[in-house]
């Protein structure tokens, strides 16, 4: 008898017993009794026993391996799939086979047209694949390979998208042609999915029609699309800025291309560069260029070309208001010229100047003070009194583009005028001011004397005879010559008066005789003289 690894009876002597047509007996002896089993399958492996029945009985086993080559289950077997750029990609591959399989990973070869010998071996093993932060490079066609000896060895392939938004690869910038030629301009982009390709105009798509025609070509090993822009017949109108743009479900990318008349030079200067407003202190850079056939020469020239700057890029350091002005570019080769101008205006803040600091003045004068401004844009000026926020009334006039002088006037000022002042200017850049002091000048009257009038009087001395009328005494008068202080004259002022009731009246009194008197008189004119010159 032969049992089954189940211990089911297959067969009893010459009889198949076990209902199955792939059993059979091979007996090529009498003593022969092989168990044949055609088209073995896994579910067959086991022990068998042959069981002869004798006394004692006797028994033989026999294990039946079956050796299944790999299988994959595409069940349990990660699909094709699509992830975003940068997510953690984990690839299952479920392999059954006996012995066990042992798993490979492969990955195509990007442009290898998918040949079988064209890829490459990844350093991971097993049924489970990781793939950290997957980037763009990493995407494509992924095997799983399972061999165990048993031919034949199975695999399955993986394809991997990497979804991501567009990209522009086109070293196009700009294109020259003359006038009457047909131009093409390329832009290559790549993204996943394959982007679709347009053309614009200030923002306005481009149709097909006779002046344009777009044809577009996408590469099949790497999905690279090559968008071409047909320009029949080129005009003046022509010579233009073209956007290319590539789109797809994960974002945008566009790309200009300029289309530049050959020949004479063209200068192009971006439009919100044709007018700056700066900062004094700052730093501009004039950015020039200009197209042409052969390369034209570039230089920028300040006021007309009268100060030439420099070619190419020039930088503008540490700007002031002087700085101000018109800068030309200026673009020359054999075929031409061209000139583009720009305006820069600068910004500064005020400065405030009043010259002197302190000012007097005495009630009832008129007064006038002159502030100095300067600054640019023009500042809001002011005069004012430091305890008053109200602006007094000036006189402004200009003496250039950015300075003014600011006049304070009062034409007769009084007490409660005098005081603290401030000059001010205001503009976007900033602030300033000056002050002064107005200060009041007191004076005291005093009293005026009498004008002096100087006199001269020559005093004579005549000897009359004594009559009764001559007892009567002339007044004397004392006069000072010049307002000089005389001894002389003084004397001769405070002599005695006469007195005709007493009789002590000295020598040449009115009552002595005429010699007496005659007397006197040489002496005391020479005692007189002597004095004075003493």
């Amino acid at each position: 008898m032969w049992m089954s690894q189940y211990n089911v009876a297959i067969t009893v002597d010459d009889r198949i017993i076990l209902p199955d047509s792939r059993y059979s007996l091979a007996r090529s002896y009498d003593k022969d009794w092989g168990l044949v089993i055609n088209n073995v399958k896994p579910a067959d492996e086991g022990v068998y026993r042959c069981v002869v029945h004798s006394f004692p009985i006797l028994e033989k086993q026999v294990s039946l391996i079956v050796l299944v080559s790999p299988s994959i289950d595409s069940q349990m077997t990660s699909n094709n799939m699509a992830v975003s750029e940068f997510d953690d990609v984990t690839l299952r591959c479920h392999v059954k086979g006996n012995p066990k399989p042992e798993i490979t990973w492969y990955r195509r070869v990007s442009g290898s047209d998918h040949q079988s010998l064209a890829r490459e071996r990844l350093e991971q093993t097993g049924n489970i694949l990781n793939i950290p932060q997957i980037t763009r490079h990493s995407a494509g066609e992924y095997i799983c390979h399972a061999s165990n000896g048993i031919e034949p060895s199975a695999s399955r392939n993986i394809t991997v998208d990497v979804l991501y938004a567009p990209e522009i690869q086109t070293m196009m910038r700009n294109m020259g042609q003359y006038i009457g030629r047909d131009s093409t301009l390329e832009c290559t982009a790549e993204g996943s999915p394959i982007p679709d390709m347009k053309w614009y105009i200030d923002g306005q798509r481009i149709m097909d029609s006779w002046k344009f025609k777009t044809t577009n070509y996408v590469e099949p090993l790497d999905g690279v699309v090559t968008s071409a822009l047909l320009i029949r017949n080129i005009d003046r109108i022509d010579y233009r800025v073209y956007t290319c743009d590539a789109e797809n479900a994960h974002g945008t990318a566009q790309h200009n291309i300029t289309v530049f008349a050959l020949g004479a030079p063209e200068v192009i200067v971006e439009q919100s560069s044709r007018n700056m407003i700066v900062r004094e202190g700052t730093e501009v850079d004039l950015e020039c260029f200009a197209s042409g056939t052969p390369s034209p020469t570039v230089t920028w020239s300040r006021d007309d070309r009268q100060t030439e700057i420099g070619p190419g890029t020039v930088t503008l350091t540490n700007i002031q208001g002087s700085d101000a002005g018109t800068y030309t570019c200026f673009a020359e080769n054999p075929l031409g010229s061209d000139t583009l101008a720009i305006q820069i205006d600068v910004e500064y803040p005020p400065t405030v100047s009043v010259q002197p600091s302190e000012y007097r003045f005495s009630a009832g004068e008129m007064i006038e003070i002159n502030c100095t401004v300067r600054g640019h844009p023009l500042p809001q000026m002011s005069w004012r009194k430091e305890d008053s926020t109200e602006n007094l009334a000036v006189d402004i006039s200009e003496v250039d583009e950015s300075t003014w002088i600011m006049a304070l006037r009062i034409d007769s000022v009084t007490s409660e005028d005098f005081g603290t002042y401030l000059c001010e200017a205001v503009n976007t850049a900033n602030s300033s001011s000056s002050t002064i002091q107005l200060i009041e000048i007191h004076t005291t009257n005093a009293p005026t004397a009498a004008p002096t009038s100087t006199t001269t009087t020559t005093t004579t001395t005549t000897t009359l005879p004594t009559t009764p009328e001559s007892t009567t005494m002339k007044p004397t008068t004392t006069m000072k010559k010049d307002n000089v202080h005389n001894p002389a004259e003084e004397i001769k002022a405070t002599s005695p008066k006469p007195n005709n009731q007493g009789t002590d009246s000295p020598p040449g009194g009115e009552n002595s005789s005429p010699l007496m008197r005659a007397t006197f008189t040489p002496v005391l004119v020479f005692f007189v003289t002597v004095l004075a010159i003493w």
